[in-house]
């Protein structure tokens, strides 16, 4: 597989991600590990560093 179509699907991915985290923040969807339950700020900031390296692999993708 060539590195351009790994950066792609990377990016793709990355972007799914976020996607989720920024639904689940807007929503309120309660998340929960065994009793844990995993705050919504927690979304946020998981949306916002795995928007930075969607964002990242983009550019990497686009620059090639």
């Amino acid at each position: 597989m060539e590195a351009k179509t790994v950066e792609e699907i990377t990016a793709l991915a990355l972007s799914l991600v976020v996607f989720v985290h920024v639904i689940r923040a807007i929503m309120g969807i309660p998340v929960s590990i065994g009793s844990v339950e995993i705050p919504i700020w927690a979304s946020i900031a998981a949306a916002g560093a795995v928007g930075y390296l969607a964002y990242l692999n983009w550019n990497a993708y686009k620059q090639e």
